[in-house]
């Protein structure tokens, strides 16, 4: 029963999790989903259609099959931000771990490719499916989440995903990896596959890939490596549940005590956010292409930014800033924490929140001091400071470079991982599974264990388990491997 206690415990941190991020249903438009599929959850009695909903996209639907090979350290994300954070996190400890753990499509459990479909059959996992939606229906509706479609859309998409990689992974569990890399901490299909690693006792690892607000989930992971202080700050406020924060900066490389003039401005170099409005950036174009102190105006625009976007503004479109220097190019970005990222770079950098429709000062940049916000008829004056000094003290919250933790933390990460990649996985995962099961069956059996593991008197302890029928001859085995392997 305390098997079955866990697993619903972590299904349901995840579910709260997983709708957290849209502000348990009261969110701002830009999240607004408005898939046809979904919009009976918009109507009054969408209490009713929720058990529709459900059967349809998660009770009645085929369980895909993944192809899952062994390895010591797996990766779990996407976008380009998500890649682009694993080879840093390669990078950081490529001297501790082996070529093969390097990042790859091979390695990548959101990648993996499908084999199939699984055929579900027996009443026990028919009626844990029930269990679930039960569970899901009461979740919603003693926390309040108010239903729409948006919000019904993250649900569904964690619940779903939530049980393939459950069953997935059950049925691989003698190749489960040792440490799981993650960047996302708040997308549902992530927050499943994380809270499904949980339950498996696999490492997990975040890398925080951009600057976090308020409304995110709470920080669930054995190991998170922070952007800065500042995010620090916000997750603990928020709440945080894992064992070890580390902050390693993204700008080694930067000469932060180098002088930079800024009197020779003649670029201006957009930054939207994934959710930017065409109509305001076009304004943006056209006001800034008529300033007479400004030469060239080009856009960065956002890796999630759809193809048929980026076409549209294939003229002024720029994927790589080292032919713009901060001694003469301008920053303007919308809500979105690459403002942050071009300020450290040294860029002077400034917010025009009508570039989209996210909450107005989303990161708090500008209450904090750090950027300007623009209005659209700034846009035709010298909006820039020509006497701009870079505060290196100023940022010190927000990069670890400045502020001293960075190598610190790296060699701290390096220790980590070498101590969990260095233990057999399979039998550790095991033993887990029976000590869960022994608790299962005897909580006084686990308490002892509990107090007595690392220690000599363990064995006596399970010799006397053995004796007494408590535990099998092939479960002491596999225990006692556990506790030479800690």
């Amino acid at each position: 029963m305390r098997h079955l206690y866990r697993l619903l415990k972590v299904f349901i941190d995840g579910l709260y999790s997983s709708v957290k991020v849209i502000n348990n249903g009261n969110f701002s438009s830009h999240r607004e989903i408005n898939d046809k599929k979904f919009m009976k959850m918009n109507k009054k009695i969408k209490w009713i259609y929720l058990i529709y909903y459900l059967n349809r996209d998660f009770y009645s639907k085929s369980i895909p099959r993944y192809k899952i090979n062994y390895s010591r350290i797996k990766y779990a994300g996407h976008t380009g931000n998500n890649l682009k954070q694993f080879e840093f996190f390669y990078s950081l400890c490529s001297s501790e771990i082996n070529v093969s753990d390097r990042p790859s499509s091979l390695n990548n459990i959101a990648t993996a490719k499908k084999n199939g479909t699984i055929k579900l059959v027996s009443l026990k996992v028919k009626t844990f499916k029930v269990m679930l939606m039960v569970t899901t229906y009461i979740v919603l509706l003693l926390g309040r989440i108010k239903l729409n479609s948006t919000s019904y859309k993250y649900v569904s998409d964690y619940i779903f995903c939530f049980f393939v990689y459950l069953i997935n992974f059950e049925r691989n569990s003698s190749i489960l990896p040792s440490v799981v890399v993650f960047s996302n901490d708040h997308n549902p299909k992530y927050v499943a596959i994380s809270k499904v690693c949980k339950y498996f006792c696999i490492k997990r690892l975040y890398m925080q890939h951009a600057s976090v607000s308020n409304i995110f989930p709470k920080l669930d992971f054995e190991v998170s490596v922070l952007l800065d202080q500042y995010s620090e700050n916000i997750y603990r406020k928020i709440g945080v549940t894992s064992s070890k924060l580390l902050k390693i900066s993204r700008n080694e490389n930067i000469e932060y005590r180098a002088s930079t003039t800024y009197k020779e401005i003649t670029n201006v170099l957009i930054v939207p956010s994934s959710v930017f409005s065409e109509i305001a950036l076009t304004k943006m174009v056209e006001y800034l292409s008529f300033n007479k102190d400004i030469k060239n105006v080009f856009v960065k625009l956002h890796p999630r930014t759809k193809l048929e976007d980026r076409q549209k503004y294939k003229a002024i479109f720029v994927d790589d800033i080292k032919g713009l220097a901060p001694q003469n190019t301008v920053v303007i970005g919308g809500n979105t924490s690459m403002v942050l990222e071009m300020l450290l770079l040294k860029y002077q950098s400034f917010q025009f929140f009508d570039l989209d429709n996210i909450t107005k000062d989303y990161y708090g940049y500008v209450n904090q001091g750090l950027v300007d916000e623009l209005l659209i008829d700034d846009l035709s004056t010298k909006f820039w400071n020509e006497d701009f000094v870079f505060v290196m003290n100023k940022l010190s919250d927000y990069d670890p470079y400045i502020s001293g933790t960075h190598y610190k933390d790296i060699a701290r990460l390096n220790n980590w991982l070498i101590k969990n990649i260095n233990t057999d996985r399979i039998v550790k995962s095991q033993a887990e599974f029976m000590l869960s099961n022994i608790k299962r069956n005897n909580l006084f059996v686990f308490e002892i264990l509990d107090i007595t593991k690392g220690d000599d008197s363990s064995f006596a302890v399970i010799d006397i388990f053995l004796r007494k029928n408590v535990i099998s001859i092939e479960e002491k085995n596999i225990i006692e491997r556990y506790y030479l392997t800690r």
